[in-house]
Formats: C-alpha cells, sequence, structure tokens
C-alpha cells in the first residue's frame, strides 16, 4: 500500500500525464464470482475507449498503450488476487506507475485522465488499520493479525508454571520431609504457580498486542472470558480505546471463524470511534472550537493548513466526485489525514454537516459562516 506521502509525490510528479487509473474490487467469495472482476475490467477499458471516438488521434494511441500495459499486468494477477480483496493500479502508455493489491476493496472503476485519481486510495488508505486478535486460556493465547482474507498467526504465548517435585513423591518418605500439615502444601504451591505462570503469560499478551497494533490497529480479544478480561485490564490507556473483548469464540475457533471475528470486532470499534470523532467535531464548532463543518469551509480549512483530520460519508465520493477529488488533493498536499465514516456517525454528518468537517490544528477564521441547523463554526 502507498503511504500519504509516496502518493502525493506520484500526483504531483504526474499532474500533467495523462494516466489510467483502475480500481479493482474482487472481494465475491464464491470462486467462480471472483474471477467477474476481470470481465468488469475489459467492459471498463471498451466504454473508455468508446469515450475517445472523437478525442485526437495522440490521445487514443496513449490509452491503447497504457490499457495494453494493465491488459499484460492483469493476465499475470491470479483470479482470486491471492485473496487480496482489490488492486490498485496508475498506468501511462509509458510506465506502470504504480499496481498492487489493496488491503481494503476499493469501489471499482477505470479512469482515463490528466493526473492520478487521488481520492478513491485515499478511502482505501483510510481503512487500512488492521485488526490484532488474540485467543486465550489459562495455558497458551495465539495472536493473530488479520486486515483482510486469511489471518496470520503472529506469536504464540504459553503460561509456564514451575513446579518442585516431592522428594518422596512415588517413594518412601526420607528423613526431614513434611508432610505440610503446618505450611504450604504441595497442592497449595502447585497452585501457586500456576497462578503465577497464568499472570505472567497474560502480562505478556497485552504487551504484544500493544506491540503488533501500533500505531493505529484494532485489538479484539476472544477465548477464555476469565483470561481475555485479564489481559483487557493490562492493556494501556490508548491501546484500550481501540480494544473490546468478543464473547462467543472458542479458543479452537477455525481460521474463517478467527477471521469472522476480526471483521466484526473492527467493525464494533470503527463504529464507535467515527461516532465519537463526528460527535465531537459538530461539539468543537458549536463551540466555537477547534472544528470546522461543511465542504466549502473544510476545503478551506485544510488549503490554508489548519486542518488535522477531515471527516467524509460516501456520499461524497459517491453523488460529488469532483468535490471528493478537490478534497483529496488539497489533503494530500497539505498534510491532513482523511476518514470516511459510515453508520450513525455518517448519518449526522450528512444530514447537519454537508458530509464532510474537520478537526483544526489551531482556531481559523476561514469559511466561517453557518450550516442550516448547525451552529456557527470558527
Amino acid at each position: 500500500m502507498l503511504s500519504y506521502s509516496r502518493l502525493a509525490t506520484l500526483e504531483r510528479e504526474n499532474r500533467d500525464t495523462l494516466v489510467l487509473n483502475a480500481y479493482i474490487d474482487a472481494t465475491e467469495l464464491d470462486s467462480v464470482a471472483r474471477r467477474a472482476w476481470r470481465k468488469t475490467l475489459a467492459d471498463g477499458i471498451t466504454a473508455v475507449r468508446k469515450s475517445l471516438a472523437d478525442a485526437p488521434h495522440a490521445e487514443r494511441k496513449s490509452f491503447d498503450e497504457a490499457a495494453a500495459r494493465l491488459e499484460a499486468q492483469a493476465a499475470e494477477l491470479s483470479d482470486d488476487l491471492d485473496g487480496a480483496p482489490g488492486w490498485a493500479g496508475f498506468i501511462t502508455a509509458d510506465d506502470i506507475l504504480y499496481g498492487s493489491p489493496t488491503a481494503a476493496p476499493p469501489a471499482p472503476s477505470l479512469v482515463w485522465r490528466r493526473g492520478i485519481a487521488t481520492a478513491p486510495y485515499l478511502r482505501v488508505i483510510s481503512d487500512d488499520a488492521s485488526v490484532i486478535l488474540t485467543l486465550a486460556d489459562t495455558r497458551v493465547a495465539d495472536i493473530y493479525r488479520w486486515t483482510a482474507g486469511e489471518p496470520e498467526r503472529v506469536e504464540r504465548i504459553q503460561a509456564h508454571a514451575h513446579v518442585g517435585r516431592a522428594a518422596h513423591m512415588g517413594d518412601a518418605p526420607v528423613a526431614g520431609f513434611h508432610t505440610g500439615t503446618r505450611g504450604t502444601t504441595l497442592t497449595d504451591a502447585a497452585q501457586r504457580a500456576v497462578d503465577v505462570g497464568r499472570e505472567r503469560m497474560v502480562r505478556d499478551v497485552a504487551e504484544q498486542l500493544e506491540t503488533f497494533a501500533r500505531p493505529a490497529g484494532w485489538i479484539v480479544v476472544a477465548g477464555l472470558r476469565e483470561v481475555a478480561m485479564d489481559v483487557m485490564k493490562h492493556l494501556g490507556k490508548a491501546a484500550s480505546k481501540r480494544a473490546l473483548y468478543l464473547g462467543g469464540l472458542s479458543t479452537d475457533a477455525s481460521i474463517p471463524e478467527i477471521a469472522r471475528a476480526a471483521a466484526e470486532g473492527r467493525d464494533t470499534l470503527r463504529a464507535a470511534q467515527e461516532r465519537d470523532r463526528v460527535n465531537d467535531l459538530i461539539d468543537r464548532a458549536a463551540g466555537r472550537s477547534r472544528g470546522v463543518l461543511g465542504f466549502q469551509p473544510t476545503l478551506d480549512a485544510v488549503g490554508t493548513g489548519a486542518a488535522r483530520d477531515v471527516s467524509v460519508t460516501a456520499t461524497l465520493f459517491t453523488e460529488r466526485p469532483d468535490d471528493a477529488e478537490a478534497l483529496a488533493l488539497a489533503v494530500l498536499t497539505h498534510g491532513a489525514r482523511l476518514h470516511e465514516v459510515s453508520g450513525d456517525a455518517a448519518a449526522r454528518l450528512d444530514a447537519e454537516c454537508d458530509g464532510v468537517a474537520a478537526s483544526l490544528r489551531f482556531p481559523s477564521r476561514t469559511g466561517r459562516g453557518k450550516l442550516a441547523g448547525v451552529a456557527e463554526t470558527v
């Protein structure tokens, strides 16, 4: 996946170049249906070629060369993209600027234009946080990383209890051996060792979850409830905000079950984060603090470098693609971050904020004004 900085560099270097922007969605689970993206891609190339019927010969030639490069690249891809949910590529007549699987399914499209279509890619980047999931019981904890496709086990942590063996166990007692009628019995010592081993495992699991989840991954803790809740208690404050306990997943769960649990946990955590972000943005703006609401005020704030995090809904991308591209370019140019929200958060953002809002690094009077039903923003 491209980073924000690398995408910004590609966009800047190819702003005046004709680029074939290809976004492939391959999330169908059926083995036959997952090959459907090939026909979708072929149909898209045909449609773009027809739309260029009246274009200058040089442009039509450039498109044909870029399309041939894309078709050759697609021929090398497996039907299921090796389990990836999608693919993105930027191709010119002379070169494949970039082509790689995506960590999240992009909105499928094929666009021939000057410059890179950055808005669809930013939507994929904003969905790129991985899920770190652990399945734990009293003896062992397995840690998995899941972004899309099949979870990968990245760590196994075991609880080791060190228990001494009684000198006469299985033999006749020897002089000096005490049965423990006063003080600690062998059973008590063994249980204490087990408890110490489990506590050590719980601390190690929590530490590894935080390490694997940095900087912004989601954390899902499952398995034996008692152990899972202990792991949750040992997570740091920052990690706890991105973590949840998920019941109903046994420690012998299958890989598909683990993948479904990871997706469920991610969706739950993301929905809560998005709801809090949007509510905070609207509260900030209403209080004349560091928040701005609406498309134009947000675009202006991004352009001045004042915006930090920009929240948008799918409506902006699907119904106003030109506005979406303008905002995406501004975000890349001026160092903001874009987050696409859904569910209840998107419903409120659409209803009250024109589908767009942003938190600010510093107060700005740019875009000062009122939205219908919304308090005046700074």
